[in-house]
């Protein structure tokens, strides 16, 4: 029997990944999405790219967190220390 929802390690699995590590792990999602990369180098069997894979799990946290995927604000930083 096979998934009907999981179609592979695609850039949205990775996007999503992201997002999730952003909402468990606000100030940690980073570096935890590094890790996770590192030590399940399955996630990198459908030729995506250590890069790629990891630009995808970023893009994901800052969409979460609501930040400019360019920059993020100094203001925007404090303000979330304050929650």
């Amino acid at each position: 029997m096979t998934s009907t929802w999981f179609e592979g390690y695609t850039p949205k699995f990775f996007h999503d990944k992201g997002a999730l590590l952003a909402h468990l792990f606000p100030r940690l999602a980073k570096p935890f999405g590094f890790l996770l990369l590192l030590r399940h180098p399955e996630f990198l069997s459908n030729g995506l790219g250590f890069q790629k894979a990891y630009q995808y799990l970023n893009e994901g946290i800052q969409e979460y967190l609501g930040r400019p995927l360019k920059e993020v604000s100094h203001e925007k930083t404090a303000d979330l220390r304050q929650q």
